[in-house]
């Protein structure tokens, strides 16, 4: 069964405005059209995942959509006026797309919105997010019975089983005494990520039935969506909420932790819940499958780790689906999930974007324009892997292959960054930021640090700091202190000359040049 069409869908005329909740502008743009709306129906969507185009303004008659993007709250005004009065505007919209109702975003043959495969991504800026009628409840059809067939991975650095298969926690989760939990861990305060703030902007209601769903199939009593404080999301997430108080078979309840990069842990997090005072990762085993939340077992997950189990089991059953996907697209139970990318940096506007295996991720250079050329890319977040090419294929081993990472953030950095500056303030985030529970996390953060600052004095001992950062690598117990090195690492394996040029007194950016 597929996600229901809008439940506006049937108006002769309906303009559709959508754009993040941190848009300030986009509340004045809709004021506007509504205020001057009498027949066209004027509708708020969320975010598509392309900034640059927000807010984007979407005139939907008769089966063909019109796009106008970044629209201010004149031209908004002047959209409705002539859609009342069946004229034209004039200003030209970016696309005009011919498509079916089928609930989804219509996709331009173009454009940054027409990179990758939009199937999570599929409703978003189309859909009111937080209106039940425009989405179907999976949670309501399934039972504590249900299995999922397909082979969903845990994904982002908020899943406690990331790249693992989710079902092996869930089992572990049935086997186990305890009332089962799930946590939606949306924490995050690192700008680099952006997938998992999309999709609980623009697919707010089917977050919640997708957190539901994992609980209902792990026999859960209890699920817990968890953000930081400081998440302009957190209203809307709160309205979706209260608009399935009734139709859920499991109230969700929304937490907030402090706005810290440690507190994204997936461990860390169950620390947030509990309201300890120290926030840090927990020495594992026991994981949390076994014992978590307060010692019960516990489903620690992404939004993206229980959409896409969403997404599966909606493909999988009999009785949710007929032949198709979630973006009407034929298609079997075998259908490889796809993996979002959160796109920023020296680009113009960030942006996400979802690949399937059969993309590059190269392909995301569509959708945003670098500011500064592009000089090298950081794969995976803060603690991600600097490389001079995104010519991999988007999946966990070819990306893991090339010691990239995995949590889906993608730094587009400008051609006057210095790749030794770059690494070199990544470790120090980690030595200021890491909870100092375990000593490679604590000591081997402030050694790699050290070292880094040595080659500005002249001294560089590459074999020294690959040991070292080896032996972080395997011997961690925390997220920081495990990835810190991987900047390091891989700007030694792929810029390696211009480590031996700042021993000699030269930066070729010029960024270090006061400190040479």
């Amino acid at each position: 069964m597929h996600d229901k069409p809008s439940s506006e869908s049937t108006a002769e005329t309906l303009i559709r405005f959508s754009s993040g909740p941190d848009r300030g502008d986009a509340t004045d743009v809709l004021s506007a059209a509504e205020e001057v709306a009498d027949d066209v129906a004027v509708r708020a969507t969320g975010p598509t995942g392309i900034t640059a185009y927000e807010p984007l303004a979407l005139v939907s008659t008769d089966g063909e959509t019109r796009m106008y993007a970044a629209v201010d709250a004149s031209q908004a005004t002047d959209l409705v006026r002539a859609a009342e009065a069946g004229e034209s505007t004039d200003f030209e919209p970016f696309a005009v797309v011919e498509h079916e109702d089928d609930g989804t975003l219509p996709v331009p043959d173009e454009g940054p919105l027409a990179v990758g495969d939009r199937r999570l991504l599929a409703k978003c800026g189309w859909a009111n997010p937080v209106a039940p009628a425009d989405w179907t409840l999976v949670s309501e059809r399934v039972t504590a019975e249900t299995r999922l067939e397909t082979p969903i991975l845990g994904r982002g650095r908020g899943d406690a089983v990331a790249e693992t298969p989710v079902t092996e926690a869930w089992d572990t989760i049935r086997e186990t005494d305890g009332e089962p939990v799930v946590v939606v861990n949306a924490h995050d305060t690192d700008p680099r990520h952006r997938s998992d703030e999309t999709l609980l902007a623009g697919a707010t209601v089917a977050v919640l039935d997708a957190a539901v769903t994992a609980g209902v199939l792990v026999g859960a009593t209890d699920v817990l969506v968890l953000l930081d404080a400081d998440a302009p999301v957190r209203p809307r997430l709160e309205e979706a909420a209260d608009a399935l108080a009734e139709s859920l078979p499991i109230t969700p309840k929304i937490a907030v932790g402090p706005p810290e990069y440690r507190a994204g842990d997936p461990t860390a997090a169950l620390e947030v819940l509990e309201g300890n005072d120290r926030i840090e990762p927990r020495r594992q085993p026991p994981s949390p499958a076994s014992y978590g939340l307060y010692g019960r077992p516990t489903a620690v997950h992404s939004v993206r780790t229980v959409l896409q189990a969403r997404a599966a089991l909606q493909r999988e059953l009999p009785d949710l689906s007929p032949p198709g996907s979630d973006d009407g697209e034929p298609t079997d139970g075998e259908r490889a999930p796809t993996r979002l990318f959160s796109v920023t940096g020296d680009v113009d506007h960030p942006a996400v974007v979802e690949l399937s295996a059969d993309d590059s991720l190269s392909a995301v250079r569509e959708a945003v324009a670098p500011t500064d050329g592009v000089g090298m890319v950081c794969v995976g977040g803060i603690f991600g892997g600097l490389t001079d090419t995104l010519d991999y294929d988007p999946t966990a081993e070819a990306l893991t292959e090339a010691g990239l990472g995995l949590t889906g953030g993608v730094e587009i950095l400008g051609e006057s960054r210095c790749p030794v500056s770059e690494a070199g303030e990544r470790v120090q985030f980690a030595a200021e930021e890491n909870s100092g529970r375990c000593v490679p996390g604590r000591e081997g953060t402030q050694q790699l640090t050290e070292l880094l600052r040595d080659i500005y004095g002249g001294t560089f001992d590459a074999e020294k700091i690959t040991e070292l950062a080896r032996v972080m690598r395997t011997t961690a117990n925390c997220q920081i202190g495990a990835t810190a090195p991987r900047p390091v690492t891989t700007a030694l394996d792929r810029f390696g000359e211009q480590f031996t040029e700042h021993a000699n007194g030269t930066c070729r950016h010029g960024t270090c040049s006061d400190n040479l």
